[in-house]
This record gives C-alpha cells, structure tokens and sequence, in this order.
C-alpha cells in the first residue's frame, strides 16, 4: 500500500514501520524469523517499485507514441 508512498518516507521511518509490523506479528526482534521478516518487507517494496517504474515506463511510451500518431496524422 505505501508502495507508491515510498519515496517520500525516509528509510529510517520505513525500517522503523516494517519493525513494527513484524512486531505485531508477535515476532521478538533480533531473533532470525524477525530479520527474515524484515527482508521480506524490503523485498516486497523494491518489488513493488519495480512494477511501478515499468508502469511509468510503458505509460510514458503510449503517451510517446499518442503524440507521434497525432503529428503524423496532422495536416
């Protein structure tokens, strides 16, 4: 959900989040399912951010294209 979100998030705050979140999830910090967790968090948002920028990308190439079709199409 923060995915989107993630560059305005410090990565101090977005550590301090994923900690919380795998703390509600009754894991005991330093333990090694506690830092699985937090890798899973990190992994799942770098995973997120990689399917936005191809998004971005493909969005920015039908625009790309939109304006070249209507340039060609104009008198």
């Amino acid at each position: 959900m923060l995915a989107g979100l993630s560059g305005c998030i410090s990565p101090e705050r977005r550590l301090a989040a994923d900690r919380d979140q795998c703390g509600a999830q009754g894991l005991a910090s330093s333990t090694p399912a506690f830092e699985e967790c937090l890798a899973d968090a990190t992994s799942r948002r770098h995973e997120a951010e990689a399917r936005q920028s191809v998004r971005m990308q493909q969005l920015q190439d039908q625009s790309m294209a939109n304006f070249m079709h209507s340039q060609s199409a104009a008198p």
